[in-house]
């Protein structure tokens, strides 16, 4: 198998790293579509195929994460393969995800008789508390790297190796610094228990407004639209004040409100995981945009500023006939790799021809000596480096 491989680092044949990196992006648009199924609140048997969708990724990532352990473990190169190799990522981009999102989501949709979606707000509980372990596959993405790098940097593996170290570092930075966000008492968009004590509170305002009749029924309209997630409003005596016109999904989980003298009230949270929803969308954009940048910009960057001249070093001096200036970096003339550049350019070119040019003209002697004398010239003779120079 490992002579199957393309890189080093690689644990599989290329042919099945290339269907896991086509794998990673169906995955990707996977969760784009699990996002977009809570924004636009579809029907609840799209989510039930979504779960599916996603017990599978997380079974398969899973398997291929076991696969390279083994496969490591093997080679006696795990501790290289789990720290360096982002292993790590592999890890928490498909086992936590099946056991705490995908599996328990797997086991409620199973318990549901014929296919019924009584279990399904319990998932959708279980999605948000864990929404920080489903982001993490976004940073599957720093592996599709690889299929990019090669194509445009054939003989940089240095440039593949550190745009993905600089990419992952961002990644996840900005991964759990949104995920931090979220656990602060004042966030852009707050979780559930967050959600139901500002809702609350604005309720509770509107009806302690002294400009309001006590048991006067709402504008239905303008209630709708200043507050969106109540199902109901109802008095001390069970009267109903208002009522939603339309539906809420119904694999949105809702929690009853205790109100101030004897109000109550329903309270959907598909516009808080609507919220969520949206922020992690945007979120991936911003890690595409990211990595796009990351390849097309600080890589090329990074080949003209290093990885072209010590390319350029490397070729000139195992090969005696490669005798290319390495261009000047005239904006940074301070920097390591340029005085290094100048120092192989003014030093060892010129000493290198002189080298060459004397064994040219050594072999020119002994070919004159052996046409004229018949033997060949003593070639036991050492020539300093001083005399070269």
């Amino acid at each position: 198998m490992a002579a199957q491989r393309k890189y080093p680092e690689d644990h599989f044949p290329h042919t099945f790293e290339i269907i896991i990196l086509i794998m990673i992006f169906l995955a990707i648009c996977h969760l784009c579509i699990e996002e977009l199924a809570i924004l636009l609140a579809w029907d609840s048997s799209t989510h039930r195929d979504l779960i599916l969708g996603a017990f599978a990724f997380d079974l398969i990532f899973s398997l291929e994460f076991l696969g390279r352990t083994i496969v490591s473990l093997k080679e006696g190169r795990f501790l290289l393969y789990f720290p360096r190799q982002r292993g790590w990522i592999d890890f928490i981009s498909s086992v936590p995800l099946a056991v705490l999102v995908s599996g328990p989501a797997i086991y409620l949709l199973f318990l549901s008789p014929d296919g019924q979606i009584e279990h399904l707000p319990q998932y959708m509980v279980l999605l948000k508390t864990a929404k920080a372990v489903r982001v993490t596959r976004a940073l599957r993405l720093i592996r599709m790297l690889r299929i990019v790098g090669p194509v445009q940097y054939t003989e940089s593996q240095m440039t593949n190796h550190h745009v993905a170290t600089v990419a992952t570092i961002t990644v996840t930075t900005l991964i759990f610094s949104v995920f931090l966000l979220q656990l602060l008492p004042v966030s852009p968009v707050p979780g559930h228990a967050a959600y139901k004590s500002e809702v609350k509170h604005r309720l509770e305002s509107y009806l302690a407004d002294e400009t309001r009749q006590k048991y006067e029924k709402p504008n239905a309209t303008l209630f709708e639209t200043a507050f969106p997630a109540i199902v109901y409003l109802k008095d001390s005596s069970g009267q109903v004040l208002y009522q939603r016109k339309e539906s809420v999904p119904d694999w949105s989980p809702s929690v009853d409100l205790a109100l101030s003298e004897g109000f109550t009230a329903s309270l959907s949270y598909f516009q808080a995981d609507a919220n969520l929803a949206l922020l992690i969308l945007c979120l991936l954009a911003i890690i595409l945009f990211l990595l796009v940048g990351y390849v097309l910009l600080y890589g090329r960057l990074f080949v003209q500023s290093v990885a072209e001249p010590v390319y350029m070093m490397d070729r000139g001096l195992r090969q005696w006939n490669y005798n290319l200036t390495i261009p000047e970096i005239k904006d940074r003339p301070q920097d390591e790799i340029s005085k290094l550049a100048n120092i192989y350019n003014r030093r060892w070119l010129p000493l290198k021809e002189r080298i060459v040019a004397h064994y040219d003209r050594k072999k020119r002697d002994m070919e004159m000596g052996n046409s004229d004398h018949g033997h060949p010239m003593d070639s036991g003779k050492s020539v300093s480096l001083d005399e070269l120079i």
